[in-house]
């Protein structure tokens, strides 16, 4: 009898040990990751416009710092008629970007765990692209350098998941000729996959 009731004494903590617990690590944010995006130009008679494509990689540790190497493809659009317009020509580019934080606006998830940010957002940009049967003065090859300003939303550490729109200034040169474009570009981008 007394060996059935030290078995039952037993039996909670053997249900005990016997539960899951909780064995969830902070998972090492991606340093890594990819880029996807939307540009477009404004200004003169004939203006770029293109998607973006590469990689992206964190730098430092302070939240939303990036360089990223991408790839522009795209075509010319006459007078900013997107809808009724023509296009001319196309043209590959090469780009490094530079995407820092300037200023935290709000935070995302609840007091106890933060998901993620609104950010005010700098962005810099350079490259050379390859113009094919190009209607702009630079020829068929040209420099390019835009500085950006914009807001950027998502993950708060590493290469998270957010989303980006950035407005300013792009300049292009070549052939002896330099040109300034307004320019908006929508941007997402994404890590490699979280380690632990």
């Amino acid at each position: 009898m007394i060996r059935h009731l030290a078995a039952l004494a037993l039996v909670p903590a053997t249900l005990l040990a016997q539960e899951p617990t909780d064995t969830t690590q902070a998972l090492a944010q991606p340093r890594r990751g990819w880029t996807i995006g939307v540009t477009g130009y404004t200004g003169g008679t004939w203006q770029p416009s293109g998607v973006d494509a590469g990689l992206v990689r964190k730098v430092g540790e302070r939240p939303g710092r990036s360089v990223a190497m991408t790839m522009r493809v795209g075509s010319f659009t006459q007078d900013q008629a997107v809808l009724v317009g023509r296009t001319r020509g196309f043209f590959a580019a090469l780009l490094g970007q530079y995407r820092f934080p300037l200023v935290r606006l709000l935070e995302l998830g609840t007091p106890e765990r933060v998901t993620g940010a609104v950010r005010l957002m700098g962005l810099l940009e350079t490259g050379v692209s390859v113009n094919f049967n190009s209607p702009l003065p630079q020829g068929n090859y040209h420099g390019l350098g835009a500085v950006m300003l914009g807001a950027g939303v998502g993950g708060d550490e590493g290469v998270d998941d957010s989303f980006g729109f950035f407005v300013g200034a792009t300049g292009l040169f070549g052939g002896g000729v330099s040109s300034t474009h307004f320019t908006a570009s929508l941007r997402y981008q994404s890590g490699f996959g979280r380690r632990r």
